[in-house]
Formats: C-alpha cells, structure tokens, sequence
C-alpha cells in the first residue's frame, strides 16, 4: 500500500484515479470548468490541469501548488448546480452539472481556447441531458443571460 494522502492509501496494483484521490483528501472542492466539461463529455481531449471550484476565502494554496487551477466562488452559489459524476475509472466525484459548467464556460470565455468553447456549447446544445430551463436560471443568477441568449440562439 502506498500513501498518497492524509488517511488515503492506494494499492500497489490499482491505477490511480486522479480526480478520485484529490476528492478524497479534499472533500470542499467541486469540479468545474474544463475538467467538468471532460466528465460530462462536453470535450475531446483531457484539459491540461485540473479545474476546482471552492467557497470564497478557502486557502486553496495547496492546490495551486499542484498547478490545479482554483476558482472561489460566493457561499450562495457554491451548491449551485452540484451533482456527482463518476470519472473514467467508474469512481464518484462530484463536479457541477452540464447546464452549470456552460454557464461557469461563457463566465471565463476570455480565457479560454474558443475550440474548445465551441465545441462544448455545441455538444451541449445536442445533448439529450440539456435542461435549458436550469441553463437560463443559472445564466440569470450569474449575470450571463444575455449573451448566454444569444448563444443558445446560435446553436
């Protein structure tokens, strides 16, 4: 057995799930961003480093030391949207929802590669999963509405 955290061991023979092992030695944080797009299938590659959202005023310092990149949100939106996916190991992990992640996209869309903006919104879009119903709420409670609008028009 080989410790890789606090209270957390991994057999010699188990391929180490990433995303499993950083939940389980940090139960605050919530997948998001490019790394919930992976899990929902809403991108064709793994994303380069891992996307986490915590509460405001978590000290994440000891994730961005692993290149993980955090993003902190207000208490009142943190549970917005939470569910739980399991990674390609067949693993629980929780990350936000489909319609949650495209909001949480279009909010940094500035940073971020416009292929893969695209394709997202387009495999969302096409999804059988939508809810566009909780897509607009969530827009309206992150002040994307509009352009969240206007790109489900486009699609």
């Amino acid at each position: 057995m080989e410790r890789v955290a606090q209270g957390v061991y991994l057999a010699e023979d188990a391929w180490p799930d990433e995303l499993h092992l950083l939940c389980l030695s940090n139960s605050r944080i919530v997948f998001s961003h490019k790394t919930a797009l992976m899990l929902h299938g809403l991108m064709e590659r793994e994303p380069k480093t891992m996307s986490v959202t915590v509460k405001a005023g978590y000290n994440a310092s000891h994730l961005r030391r692993k290149e993980i990149r955090v993003y902190q949100v207000k208490p009142e939106v943190y549970d917005l949207g939470i569910v739980e996916v399991q990674t390609s190991y067949g693993n629980t992990v929780r990350a936000y929802d489909m319609d949650r992640t495209i909001c949480d996209i279009l909010r940094s869309k500035d940073t971020m590669d416009v292929q893969v903006f695209r394709y997202a919104m387009k495999e969302y879009m096409d999804s059988t999963q939508k809810n566009l119903h909780h897509l607009m709420e969530y827009a309206k409670r992150f002040r994307v509405e509009s352009a969240m609008r206007t790109y489900a028009e486009l699609m």
